[in-house]
């Protein structure tokens, strides 16, 4: 047996990266690599996705915890803040863990040393699954919390926003880890004898789905991981859009011009694009690994090409979920671009002679975060 053996079994990542994350589709034969079209989605346009995502998201952390920020935001939005810095955290973890996918080559499953490749193979699912899971329920906490806000306001007047926000979403973050944690015994790392040689063999695990507790755990992750989030992400949606259509009108029909609410409005609008863009963008690549796909392309293998393909394409439109934000809060939010033009002007002075003086500037027009109040 070649190092390089590559077995239909054991492939960690042939075209998914789902929650599911469990199920290999059926190759034509043992030595399949895909079409040039799948290479070139996995290799090349991923991964320059997935870094131009890491980036982003540190963009986004720096600009979205400058106090300046959040104050030309208004100084009721540090709890949606909250939310907003802790997505940027979860999807620049998944970026920075998609990234070494197209670095990978081909997918084997055999390695002659226990390495750094074979931890990735073996372990990467569970990684990667869990940042996916936490991004959704970040995103559905967002969306919770902004629908009690601006559709129950009175609800809201009894809640600590900033200290509500603080406490649900590291909750949200030790509820992910813990729950998708047998996601991490879907496959282990084997020792075996070959030849007389020790390879290590990337194996199905003790929660492997064909087994009745792995797929136990396959539907429960079926309907915490896409199901619910979904349903929240949709009724949260639909209401505050609602919600924003009925404000428009009354500041129309009114002829009331009103700073607070425009910005309060402007954060609203920013939370309903990015939970529709993470319904469009994300979870057809989990409906795609549904059993009703599965027993299809089973059934019938002249099928399987055109499957992989829309596997691959709805894959890449995950990664794209998870790497736009930046370019959303650009294009949507002057305030936004305005802080990374300063952001960068301050740093650009740190480096000339003299600086102490333009940095001193720069600070004050940044007053403390302490002169604000916030709320959902």
């Amino acid at each position: 047996m070649e190092v390089g053996y590559k077995s239909n079994e054991s492939f960690l990542f042939p075209s998914g990266l789902s929650v599911n994350g469990s199920w290999v589709p059926p190759h034509d034969s043992p030595d399949y690599t895909g079409t040039t079209f799948q290479r070139i989605l996995e290799r090349y346009i991923t991964t320059s996705i997935c870094a131009f995502g890491f980036f982003g998201n540190v963009v986004n952390l720096l600009v979205l915890t400058q106090a300046g920020y959040r104050k030309s935001e208004g100084m009721k939005e540090n709890g949606a803040h909250i939310g907003l810095v802790a997505l940027a955290v979860s999807d620049m973890l998944f970026c920075l863990a998609m990234c070494p996918r197209g670095f990978m080559g081909e997918k084997i499953s055999l390695f002659q040393e226990y390495n750094f490749y074979l931890v990735y193979q073996t372990y990467g699912t569970g990684f990667i699954t869990t940042l996916i899971l936490t991004s959704t329920w970040i995103t559905c906490t967002m969306a919770l919390l902004r629908y009690i806000g601006i559709c129950h306001p009175l609800r809201a007047r009894n809640l600590d926003g900033p200290l509500f926000a603080r406490v649900a979403y590291p909750c949200v973050f030790v509820s992910c880890v813990v729950f998708n944690l047998p996601t991490f015994f879907q496959y282990k790392a084997s020792l075996y004898m070959i030849e007389g040689e020790r390879y290590h063999l990337m194996d199905l695990g003790y929660m492997d789905v064909n087994l009745t507790r792995g797929r136990v755990f396959f539907w429960m992750k079926i309907i915490f991981a896409i199901i619910i989030p979904a349903a929240i992400l949709i009724f949260c949606n639909f209401s505050l859009v609602m919600a924003l259509r009925r404000s428009y009108r009354m500041r129309r029909e009114c002829h009331v011009k009103d700073t607070q609410n425009h910005a309060r409005n402007r954060i609203t609008l920013t939370l309903i694009i990015i939970a529709t863009s993470f319904v469009i963008l994300g979870f057809p690549s989990e409906i795609v690994d549904l059993d009703l796909f599965q027993e299809s392309i089973k059934a019938n293998t002249n099928k399987t090409e055109l499957f992989l393909q829309l596997r691959v394409i709805a894959n890449l439109m995950q990664v794209l979920n998870f790497s736009l934000n930046f370019v959303l809060y650009c294009v949507i939010n002057v305030h936004f671009r305005k802080t990374i033009r300063d952001f960068f002007r301050r740093s650009r002075s740190r480096s000339r002679p003299g600086s102490v003086t333009s940095r001193g500037r720069y600070m004050s027009r940044f007053p403390s975060v302490r002169t604000s109040t916030t709320h959902l």
